[in-house]
């Protein structure tokens, strides 16, 4: 069993555990059990090591940064190989001008396959989430179900000259 808690005070968005108005923003907070974690930490979706030495904290345009409360499973498939994938906590922000409501009651389903090297490493991912609005005045909810996919190659070129693994 392992654990983490880490926080700040940058304070987050709304949707993030600890954010939205507190002084102390709640980043990661998660136990593992064997190829399981509980809590909240980045999304599988995410490649939380794929991160551009920027000055800027958000981070480039375009770059994925979610922390979300999650229920995931990380499994070796082969050697260097690995397969993760989680149900996360559903967020969206549908502008919806007074009209109707957002409704988010379906979870986020995200997965990844990875490969790492002493070198860098290859993921792709994807994500399935539903997205839901509830027009004044009607029962009934409108879905949709929104597909995203994505690719990563990391590469440290001063691992060959250092002869080691920089992360």
């Amino acid at each position: 069993v392992h654990t983490l808690i880490e926080g700040d005070f940058f304070n987050g968005p709304a949707q993030a555990a600890g954010g939205g108005g507190n002084p102390f923003r709640l980043r990661h907070a998660f136990f593992d059990f064997g190829y399981f974690r509980f809590g909240q930490q980045n999304s599988v979706f995410m490649d939380g090591t794929n991160w551009a030495s920027l000055v800027d904290f958000q981070g480039p345009n375009s770059w994925t940064n979610q922390r979300q409360p999650l229920a995931r499973m990380t499994l070796p498939v082969a050697t260097r190989l690995y397969w993760a994938s989680s149900v996360e906590r559903p967020f969206s922000d549908i502008t919806t001008n007074g009209l109707g409501t957002n409704v988010q009651d379906v979870p986020d389903f995200a997965t990844h396959l990875r490969y790492e090297t002493d070198v860098g490493h290859l993921q792709a991912a994807t994500v399935v989430r539903t997205i839901g609005y509830r027009p004044n005045g009607d029962d009934d909810v409108i879905r949709d179900t929104g597909v995203g996919l994505s690719g990563n190659a990391v590469f440290h070129p001063r691992a060959i000259i250092m002869g080691t693994d920089p992360v």
